[in-house]
């Protein structure tokens, strides 16, 4: 009996493990937010934005575009990421997703969260690094959804 006890009690904790496992499995857009910005000069800038704007009617078409400041390797590799692995629908979704990369933190929208309109910007001081991030869905003054990333190479900071 003590062994089917051991059995079921491994098997709870397995499940418990593997969902920990899933929760804080990395989103790929982080990796490729950081590499976006890794090896940034000092008072060097780069910045992106992914933009959506949806066709009002019949004849106006959606769009999808991703604009980097500079087209060089990573300019194009951002780009071409983003505009193959976010949501052209929910623009809501990869804002928080971008917003989970940037500061290391939780996602501000779930499954549970329905957002009507969603605009702001913020910082996050890295040690090489100052991040701009500055986002905007379903407003009622401006028909475009986007978020923007700027990244300025600053001096690293003394302990």
């Amino acid at each position: 009996m003590k062994s089917i006890h051991a059995l079921v009690a491994g098997a709870a904790l397995c499940g418990i493990c593997s969902v920990a496992v899933a929760q804080t499995k990395t989103d790929a857009m982080c990796a490729v937010i950081d590499s976006f910005a890794e090896g940034i000069a000092v008072g060097e800038t780069r910045s992106m934005e992914l933009e959506t704007q949806y066709g009002g009617s019949v004849n106006q078409i959606a769009s999808k575009s991703c604009k980097p400041s500079v087209m060089d390797a990573k300019g194009r590799a951002i780009c071409e990421w983003m505009m193959q692995n976010t949501s052209f629908e929910f623009m809501e979704h990869n804002i928080s997703r971008v917003v989970k990369c940037v500061t290391k933190g939780m996602e501000l929208i779930r499954k549970d969260v329905y957002v009507k309109s969603l605009s702001g910007e913020f910082s996050v001081y890295r040690p090489q690094a100052d991040i701009q991030v500055t986002y905007q869905f379903n407003s009622p003054h401006d028909k475009r959804n986007f978020f923007a990333i700027r990244i300025k190479g600053v001096e690293p900071e003394e302990d």
